[in-house]
């Protein structure tokens, strides 16, 4: 199977797998203004167990850890390539209520998941750089939270469950939700350990 686009400049890249034929495995990649970020290869199938669902939903402290001490100039500065550190961030406090209502939507036998906003509105007039990163984080540590909870609450009957995806007209589990929230939360923090080294 070819490429599936999922979040904005990723796609799903599906291979056989050569030692297990019965399963499917998959990388998803990123291409964004010249430079390709690769995830580490997973296996399309629901979770074994709670903790393999709830892996891929990071907690909030990887953030955290991230930018402690940075100068406060620095966390507004951009490379030019995209946001600055303070708008990676409110960016994933942003779209963290799209995971949530997905999941919802599935639980609640929904045939079709709402539509993400392809083109960022919410962030780009956020104005995130003239918060406090204080503020910021804790919002974020909030809406995480919040997620956590939820995904503990999901029975383990219902991990397998599906509703269409409507832009890649593509089926969407909840451990895909699971599995490409990490993902891109993996994309912003590799960002902002960029911006880090190009300005730190």
């Amino acid at each position: 199977m070819g490429p599936r686009f999922f979040f904005p400049r990723f796609y799903l890249e599906e291979k056989p797998n050569d030692r297990i034929p019965q399963i499917t495995t998959a990388v998803i990649r990123s291409e964004d203004k010249g430079r390709t970020w690769e995830s580490t290869p997973f296996v399309i199938r629901p979770p074994a167990h709670q903790d393999e669902l709830l892996i891929n939903v990071h907690p909030p402290v990887r953030l955290e850890e991230r930018v402690a001490g940075l100068h406060v100039d620095l966390l507004a500065r951009s490379d030019g390539k995209g946001w600055s550190i303070k708008e990676n961030i409110g960016h994933l406090s942003t779209v963290e209520c799209l995971p949530m209502q997905r999941l919802g939507e599935i639980l609640a036998g929904e045939a079709i998941l709402c539509a993400a906003d392809m083109t960022n509105r919410a962030t780009n007039k956020a104005d995130y750089n003239s918060r406090e990163i204080t503020e910021l984080l804790a919002e974020f540590r909030k809406k995480r939270g919040e997620l956590i909870a939820r995904m503990e609450q999901v029975d383990e009957a219902d991990w397998g469950k599906s509703a269409l995806h409507p832009r890649l007209n593509q089926p969407m589990r909840i451990v895909d939700i699971a599995h490409f929230h990490g993902e891109h939360d993996d994309y912003h923090l590799a960002r902002i350990s960029e911006l880090i080294r190009a300005f730190g």
